[in-house]
């Protein structure tokens, strides 16, 4: 059987969801069927570290949009190596789509992965145009497959939706971390206007009044300068200095969720949070607004509590109960891992993915994988 060549395509390899999304996907593709190939267009990151030794990585430095050099390289190598799907992550869709123009024997596949694409009706040109040449599209949530479909006009039997997975690394524990064992609460996020870290500051204001104890850990990346300030700002105004600690982009997340006691997210928008899977898969219990995908997986909050986003009031009383009880944040947290073990596996992600290449790869005359946004799962 020869091995169809497959490359995943990202900008970077910086720390966030998507970025982890693809490299766990490339690094779980079943060595006996694919020969994989990761390629960032604009430079690598921290992840790279994760990418598995069997995996060829490719690093374009594409320094500037209107740079042909990096997308004839792309061009050549996908000609040369006769790479057959090219499955490009977010914005690198561009890239990508233009690499493999003309070539029939490469089949483009588009992964969506921001949810704050769903809440925009308006589509540029540009998307409209790279999107409709994509073979598939894939979404991590329903509602992305709904505007792939309605606001982009790809046919529905083009769109799947294909859930997130964590990889279990069974980390020990940090040993020293701000904050008491049983008070501390974690949020892992890149600091970005959609993940709404005010309304979370807001929360966490209230539920220090009643748990003074009460310490909030923020992991993620803060090179969104103007917001990270305007949160910055609105720590000092609440007077939260010493009750949240900003630990910046982390490699450890795991051990860092090990030490931890409570989960949260509080975006107000969100496709399907790799860090959301994290706190179930580390036996984490978790507060979460009602955003994406993010009911789906606490079960429709029979594991997890659900808010309604922009409600701080809702958000702290969610936070306050699990802190004041013990019992009830370990009732929630089996439920939540146990959820999310039987339903957010790697092999069943994995299998899916297979079916959706394989399906791109059959002669026309044979059957086709059929959409998930199609029918239920």
């Amino acid at each position: 059987m020869t091995r169809a060549r497959v490359m995943h395509v990202l900008d970077s390899l910086a720390v966030g969801g998507a970025e982890q999304v693809a490299v766990n996907l490339v690094n779980a593709l079943p060595q006996r069927r694919y020969v994989p190939y990761l390629c960032t267009t604009r430079q690598g990151g921290p992840l790279l570290a994760k990418v598995g030794l069997h995996v060829s990585y490719v690093e374009l430095n594409r320094r500037a949009k209107l740079d042909p050099g990096p997308l004839l390289r792309l061009a050549r190598f996908v000609h040369e190596q006769d790479i057959r799907i090219l499955h490009a992550h977010g914005t690198s869709l561009f890239v990508a789509g233009l690499a493999c123009c003309g070539r029939a024997r490469t089949k483009l596949v588009w992964h969506i992965h921001s949810g704050e694409w769903a809440a925009s009706p308006r589509v540029s040109l540009y998307y409209r145009t790279a999107a409709r040449k994509a073979a598939a599209v894939i979404a991590v949530n329903r509602d992305l497959c709904r505007w792939a479909t309605s606001c982009i006009g790809i046919a529905p039997d083009r769109v799947h939706y294909l859930r997130n997975f964590p990889v279990s690394q069974g980390a020990q524990p940090v040993s020293e971390l701000p904050g008491e064992p049983g008070f501390r609460v974690i949020c892992v996020a890149n600091l970005r206007p959609e993940k709404d870290h005010a309304t979370l500051m807001r929360a966490f204001a209230l539920v220090v009044e009643k748990i003074p104890r009460a310490h909030l850990l923020l992991i993620g990346s803060r090179s969104n300068r103007a917001y990270c300030e305007e949160i910055d700002a609105l720590v000092r105004h609440l007077k939260l200095g010493s009750a949240v600690s900003f630990l910046g982009s982390r490699s450890d997340v795991p051990a860092l969720l090990g030490a931890c006691d409570v989960g949260v997210l509080s975006s107000r928008s969100e496709g399907l949070p790799l860090a959301l899977l994290e706190y179930g898969s580390a036996g984490l219990a978790c507060v979460v607004t009602r955003t994406g995908q993010c009911s789906e997986v606490v079960a429709n909050g029979s594991a997890g509590i659900l808010v309604e986003p922009r409600t701080p009031a809702a958000l702290a009383g969610a936070l306050v109960g699990l802190l004041e009880s013990p019992s009830m944040r370990r009732s929630v947290a089996a439920a939540f891992r146990s959820h999310v073990e039987q339903n957010y596996s790697c092999r069943t992600t994995v299998d899916h993915l297979c079916r959706i290449y394989d399906g791109l790869l059959a002669p026309a005359d044979e059957t086709v994988v059929p959409s998930v946004a199609s029918r239920a799962i």
